[in-house]
């Protein structure tokens, strides 16, 4: 569909290209016209030369009709060439949309995938240091790593679920596509 809108945008905009050098040689035509009629009032014989006269403003007419002619295609073509790249940019958005919400579902799976692994893993620590229970640093710290275990599993769970919302909406036009990660520089 964007390849399809793409060609038709680039056919529009060939025509305006086409249109608009016909115009400007249609408005020189028309100057040239209205040049030699004003050379004609000036020299000529103004009662003698009424066939003239009257050739020359019909010139001067055909060249006005012309010129009127090209700037209402002009005008046309022009409003067309909004409407598709209107229409294009809805159809790029669509895409995007869809591969931002594509994505954010990707990584929410893998949120899901490594967190039971994550709450294992501190399990297992936490039991490790519980066995130097005598020690007070390492009692500390696992009731650091415990207590934190339980904070992340709870609040995993309520922004899992609001991040699922997220990823219709986001497809949907309703959420903004979510920002890409701002690159911190090396030192």
């Amino acid at each position: 569909m964007i390849e399809q809108l793409e060609a038709e945008l680039a056919a529009l905009r060939a025509r305006e290209d086409s249109l608009t050098n016909r115009h400007a040689a249609a408005e020189t035509a028309l100057s040239g016209a209205k040049a030699t009629l004003q050379r004609h009032h000036l020299d000529a014989h103004l009662d003698a030369d009424e066939k003239a006269r009257a050739k020359l403003e019909t010139a001067i007419a055909a060249c006005v009709l012309t010129c009127d002619g090209y700037s209402d295609a002009l005008a046309e073509v022009q409003t067309m060439i909004a409407a598709a790249e209107q229409k294009l940019a809805r159809e790029r958005a669509i895409v995007e949309r869809k591969a931002a919400s594509e994505n954010l579902m990707r990584d929410l799976d893998a949120v899901e995938r490594a967190l039971p692994d994550y709450l294992a893993a501190g399990k297992r620590f936490t039991d490790a240091l519980e066995r130097v229970h005598f020690h007070y640093e390492s009692g500390a710290m696992a009731l650091f790593i415990g207590n934190t275990a339980t904070q992340v599993e709870v609040a995993a769970g309520f922004a899992l679920v609001e991040l699922r919302g997220m990823v219709d909406a986001i497809r949907d036009g309703v959420a903004p596509i979510p920002a890409a990660k701002p690159e911190v520089p090396r030192l």
